[in-house]
C-alpha cells in the first residue's frame, strides 16, 4: 500500500497513483539563512502554543497526540540549528 500526502490530507491507494500527491518520504528543503530563521521561529511560536494547548488538555489520548507533535517540532527545530537528532532524545 502507498501513502500520498497532499497538505494536511493523507490517502492510501493500492497500486495507483494520484495526480499532484506526492509519495510520503524524506522531503529536503534549501533555505536562505533569512527563511531558516522565519522558519524556525514560527515553529517555535507554534511549540509554545502546543505546550499551553498540552497544558489545558484532560482528555489522554489527545494529549499524547500533542505529545507527539511536540516532539516532532522540538526535532524539527533542532536540525533547523544543526543539533544532531541523537543530541535532542538525551
Amino acid at each position: 500500500m502507498t501513502t500520498f500526502v497532499r497538505g494536511a490530507r493523507v490517502v492510501r491507494r493500492e497500486g495507483v497513483d494520484v495526480p499532484g500527491w506526492v509519495k510520503e518520504g524524506i522531503m529536503e528543503l534549501t533555505l536562505s539563512t533569512e527563511e531558516q530563521q522565519l522558519l524556525l521561529d514560527i515553529l517555535e511560536q507554534r511549540h509554545r502554543e502546543l505546550l499551553k494547548e498540552i497544558s489545558h488538555t484532560a482528555h489522554r489520548d489527545f494529549k499524547q497526540g500533542l505529545r507527539k507533535n511536540e516532539q516532532l517540532l522540538e526535532s524539527m527545530m533542532g536540525r533547523l540549528r544543526g543539533v544532531p537528532a541523537q543530541e535532542l532524545r538525551a
